[in-house]
């Protein structure tokens, strides 16, 4: 696995450090094995791709991730630094946001896995192939497309 962190890079740079509000319900989650230790909490809405493997996840007879809790529209957010990783393996590139969630007097440290790359954007050469979803801070989604480096070994 290879890491880069990409905090100053845009659109993250426009949300790292800064204090964000939830729009929607969003839903904790715990896996067996997180990405980094220090954020073990999965923070989804269920307008990320994700969403619905993690709620198949926890139906399992032996689960691989629990639910944590479901946490209201209007809870805080604030996220630290956002890490590119790239698997070594497929070559595919996740970027992560890890901060705190703050909800009724306890402190979440969470990951969010945010960005799609376009594959017909890289096969037609484009500089800019990532796009976001609508994220959970946000009301309104953002259409543009970005350059984002893949991650190196450090």
């Amino acid at each position: 696995m290879k890491t880069r962190n990409i905090s100053e890079m845009q659109p993250f740079a426009a949300y790292v450090g800064d204090k964000l509000n939830l729009q929607r319900t969003v839903w904790l989650f715990q896996e067996k094995e997180p990405v980094d230790s220090k954020y073990p909490v999965v923070l989804l809405d269920s307008l990320n791709p994700s969403f619905q493997w993690y709620h198949d996840r926890i139906k399992l007879q032996n689960p691989e991730v629990k639910l944590i809790k479901k946490i209201p529209e209007g809870t805080s957010l604030q996220f630290d630094k956002v890490i590119m990783y790239t698997n070594g393996v497929s070559g595919t590139s996740t970027p992560r946001m890890f901060g705190e969630l703050h909800d009724t007097g306890q402190t979440y440290k969470v990951e969010y896995s945010w960005g799609d790359q376009s594959f017909a954007r890289m096969l037609d050469k484009k500089e800019k192939t990532w796009s976001f979803g609508l994220a959970p801070w946000q009301s309104t989604k953002d259409t543009t497309f970005y350059k984002l480096p893949i991650a190196e070994f450090w």
